[in-house]
């Protein structure tokens, strides 16, 4: 019986190898017939786009240089059958035998059948046979590239054929793969799964996202290129650098054209994640040992520091899938990030007068969750919470609703100004959110059925800010005359021009003041030159803007010795209602020293630009004038 399996097998093989020397025939009167000037090593295809592809056609001697016995029989009849196919005018068969012969090559190559195994001129020899066997039949076979498509236990290229029940294909270490659902292919394809290399550091990575990556990372690949009509699950081994597991917050996602689709996180089982890890690849003096000098070359370029040292061993934790329509380069997108304040804002609350800007507006920043990187495109909404303020631009409504974007480059969103209301207890709320499809800092990104895959923590931000008086006591600013008491009249007019009035600071007070009112002593900032022995006078006039939206008045108050009227905008608002009030002279009398808010009284003024003035009268010794505006509560 063993001599009659023997013979069948001769036989056979003898069939195949007479047929082969007619297809050599054919194939040198392929290249023969190439135009003037078209590479003499290049074909023209024999398939079903003849005339548009031109490539190395698949030869016979390629058969003879990868199988050996007793595989080259049956290799060299599938051949056979492809060039049949295709002198029948049958493209369809061609492509689905050809397929049938190109995973022939494949399994035989992973099992370490062919002739050199699986040394690297063997994977050089499979690459190349594969990407002739495309061209043979008029499809498109280039990116089964050599330094992209290495045929290591890291890797993974496969034949996968239509069929009804669910296919995976997955590398030899387990840590990357897909899972083509059952009737998803229409015709055979081949799938490829391999790892990036890349000099990454960590958060960057070959996604299109300033987002944190996490690797490994791994470039999917059908060839012919197609979208699926069937979403397929994309899953590989998610680690940080340490090699621990990623945040839960990591989902896997790539890249789709110059944006990145961030898919919905489902189980893979069909992967092995934990202990086990990317398969170490050679060094650049390892690769040069053994004759690869262009990849020895090429890891040199990428790190000098790695010329002696093994690549990296990634200790996998955890396996994250999705499904999509589209292969490209995939990893772990750490979909968390955080809104803050920026670094050095100031402490809270901040002070400043009613009606008036803070000195540091409100302002957010946005960055991953690491802290590693800002990222812009998100939109934040500002909101006055109390104190009736106001925030933008114009300050033009008394609670406004700001919706901004955060920069690019800075991460930063921010409002120009924030001018505080009534108070005197003000805040201002930040909430930020991406809602996709966005742009996040000029990468555009998508969440395949999410409202958002970008998920904001630290929402809401809070500012608070307390409202001081308009004009305080001891303001600067004021213009000032003195004298008796013809002097300055008509002052309270808006009109009144009192350019060539000295400037000074309040309060106001006499140089005998300390005789009888040490107390005020250290708060006057401008000398009031009175008459100890008869009456003075002291005018102050002092402008204050409100903003467009005020519409509360404000309340006057006042320190005095001894007598005074009050102007808003030529408007004596002098208060009558107090026992002092001398109707004869229209003067509110203060007797010993003077106290702050010795008189409060209101005013009307609304947004816009106002003036006070003041005519304070001194009966003798001591004089003092001090005054403030604040908000009328």
């Amino acid at each position: 019986m063993q001599t009659v399996r023997t013979k069948t097998w001769s036989v056979t093989v003898l069939a195949a190898l007479l047929s082969a020397g007619t297809l050599l025939t054919a194939c040198s009167n392929d290249q023969q017939a190439l135009p003037t000037g078209v590479d003499p090593t290049v074909s023209a295809s024999r398939g079903a786009i003849k005339g548009i592809l031109r490539c190395q056609i698949a030869s016979q001697l390629q058969v003879l240089a990868l199988f050996k016995a007793p595989l080259i029989g049956r290799a060299m009849s599938q051949f056979v059958h492809i060039d049949v196919d295709l002198r029948k005018g049958q493209p369809d068969a061609a492509v689905n035998d050809m397929y049938t012969l190109w995973k022939y090559t494949l399994d035989n190559y992973y099992a370490g059948n062919l002739r050199g195994a699986q040394s690297a001129q063997t994977q050089k020899l499979t690459l190349a046979f594969g990407q002739a066997l495309y061209c043979l039949v008029g499809l498109d076979g280039s990116q089964l590239t050599l330094d992209q498509t290495p045929l290591d236990q890291n890797s993974v290229v496969k034949v996968v054929f239509p069929s009804p029940t669910d296919q995976t294909v997955v590398t030899g270490t387990q840590q990357a793969g897909v899972m083509i659902p059952g009737g998803t292919l229409s015709q055979p394809v081949t799938i490829t799964v391999t790892p990036i290399t890349g000099n990454f550091t960590f958060p960057a990575g070959p996604l299109n996202t300033k987002l944190d990556q996490y690797g490994p990372f791994f470039e999917f690949k059908v060839v012919p290129e197609q979208a699926f009509t069937t979403p397929v699950l994309a899953a590989s081994c998610i680690s940080t650098a340490a090699g621990d597991a990623p945040p839960s917050s990591v989902d896997i996602a790539h890249n789709v054209g110059d944006s990145l689709e961030i898919l919905p996180t489902e189980s893979v089982p069909f992967l092995v994640c934990g202990a086990t890890g990317l398969a170490p690849q050679p060094s650049a003096f390892e690769l040069a040992r053994s004759g690869e000098y262009g990849k020895a070359f090429k890891r040199l370029g990428a790190s000098i520091v790695g010329i002696f040292a093994p690549t990296q061993v990634y200790a996998s934790a955890a396996g994250i899938g999705g499904r999509t329509k589209s292969f490209s380069p995939f990893g772990g997108v750490d979909t968390a990030v955080v809104v803050k304040l920026p670094i050095g804002f100031p402490a809270q609350p901040q002070l400043a007068p009613a009606g008036s800007n803070v000195a540091a507006a409100p302002s957010v920043l946005i960055e991953t969750a690491n802290g590693h990187t800002p990222l812009g495109g998100a939109s934040v909404t500002m909101t006055v919470m109390s104190g009736g303020g106001s925030i933008g631009p114009m300050s033009t409504a008394r609670v406004t609703t700001s919706v901004l974007t955060s920069d690019g480059t800075t991460g930063l969103a921010a409002v120009p100004n924030w001018t505080l209301g009534a108070g005197p207890a003000n805040s201002v709320t930040a909430n930020a959110s991406f809602t996709l499809p966005t742009s996040i800092s000029g990468f555009p990104t998508v969440g395949r059925g999410l409202g958002s895959a970008v998920v904001i923590s630290g929402n809401p931000q809070t500012f608070t800010a307390t409202s001081t008086d308009i004009i305080p006591y001891q303001a600067s600013g004021y213009s000032y005359l003195s004298g008796d008491a013809t002097v300055g009249a008509g002052f309270e007019q808006l009109s009144f021009d009192a350019s060539s009035w000295a400037r000074g600071s309040g309060a106001f007070g006499s140089a005998n003041l300390g005789g009888s009112c040490q107390s005020l002593v250290s708060t006057v900032g401008t000398t009031w030159q009175n008459n100890p022995g008869g009456t003075s006078y002291m005018l102050l006039r002092k402008s204050f803007t409100l903003p467009s939206w005020w519409t509360g008045g404000v309340k006057i108050g006042i320190a005095i010795d001894n007598d005074f009227q009050a102007f808003v905008d030529g408007v004596n608002v002098t208060p009558t209602n107090v026992p002092t009030y001398d109707p004869s002279s229209g003067f509110v009398s203060h007797e010993n020293c003077a106290t702050r808010d010795s008189f409060t009284f209101p005013a009307t003024a609304n947004g816009g630009s106002h003036t006070l003035a003041i005519r304070a009268r001194d009966r003798g010794t001591a004089a003092y004038v001090d005054t403030r505006v604040g908000v009328n509560q």
